[in-house]
């Protein structure tokens, strides 16, 4: 049985610092854990999109979709 801890995030693409063409179409990120997927539309899935922000340098919100 394992311990319920919060989930790490092992790794993100584009990395940290990565200078990228635009359009940037995908952002890919990878959890320490097995994440719950659902159908999307549930406040705990790892798919839906209302759990993550996106904000620029000077913390402008980008809009996720």
């Amino acid at each position: 049985m394992a311990p319920i801890v919060s989930p790490k995030v092992a790794s993100v693409n584009p990395p940290p610092g990565a200078a990228v063409p635009l359009p940037l179409t995908q952002v890919t990120v990878t959890f320490d854990h097995d994440m719950f997927t659902g159908d999307g539309s549930e406040a705990g899935s790892v798919v839906n999109l209302n759990n993550y922000s996106l904000t620029t340098s000077d913390d402008s919100s980008i809009l996720l979709t």
